[in-house]
């Protein structure tokens, strides 16, 4: 089983939230372990909307890249936005603190078994 999605969307909520639930129900198809698709969706959820707030500062005239990529062994989801970039620590983040900023990363962290921020691009990967 292989799958490919790649789309440029305008960073506007209601074209967002088309896109992820029509990548969301190809998933359902190819997909039958519903904690994994819970997980996904999460993740793509928290990017996507992490990259609308911050990285393109809710300005319609930028736009996101998603990218995912679903094989045998893993899932790959990608979220570029056009802002400066970040540098996060997912380490230094205190859920004590009642901050909701840096929570969104935090959560992809803990459901990804890899996550990597290169400036602007954010990458989670489930090993499967």
């Amino acid at each position: 089983m292989a799958y490919y999605y790649t789309g440029k969307l305008i960073s506007d909520l209601e074209e967002i939230n088309t896109a992820i639930k029509s990548v969301l129900c190809k998933l359902d198809n190819l997909i039958s372990d519903e904690n994994l698709l819970f997980d996904i969706r999460i993740i793509i959820n928290e990017l996507m909307i992490n990259g609308y707030e911050h990285g393109n500062c809710y300005d319609t005239q930028k736009h996101l890249d998603l990218r995912l990529a679903i094989n045998e062994s893993r899932i790959r989801i990608q979220v570029v936005d056009e802002g400066n970039g970040i540098n996060y620590d997912c380490f230094k983040y205190n859920p004590y603190s009642m901050k909701t900023t840096g929570r969104g990363l935090k959560i992809v962290k803990e459901l990804s078994d890899e996550l990597i921020i290169n400036n602007n691009s954010i990458t989670a990967i489930i090993n499967k």
